[in-house]
């Protein structure tokens, strides 16, 4: 498996295996995609569910929104991965889309559920 991943993938997974939360943070921070393969490896390296989150928190690019997103609620449970998501991460609209119309009424996200309707409707 890991012969079929691009140079910077089997880099990432390397990192991923050997790396302490210092640094492995930093590479999401710096421009790193997170992938829900990323998140297993952390997960199942046993780093504390606050480290995993701010991870998520911190990324500034993810893959797989819908893959991300049912990870995300089998980690924390549905309601609460949509809490996280909606109060503490930046995450653009089309994910923000994956989101229940309760969630994003809650906490004020007019704008998704329009988006949400008008393509609902195309």
């Amino acid at each position: 498996m890991i012969e079929s991943l691009d140079q910077r993938d089997q880099i990432l997974f390397a990192m991923l295996m050997h790396a302490n939360e210092e640094t492995l943070l930093q590479m999401f921070v710096d421009g790193y995609t997170l992938s829900v393969t990323a998140l297993e490896i952390l997960y199942l390296r046993g780093f504390p569910s606050c480290f995993i989150r701010e991870c998520i928190q911190k990324t500034k690019y993810y893959t797989g929104g819908e893959k991300f997103y049912r990870w995300l609620c089998a980690y924390l449970g549905w309601q609460a991965a949509e809490d996280f998501i909606l109060s503490q991460c930046d995450f653009d609209d089309e994910f923000l889309g994956l989101l229940s119309d309760a969630s994003l009424e809650r906490y004020k996200r007019q704008e998704i559920l329009k988006l949400k309707k008008a393509r609902a409707i195309e």
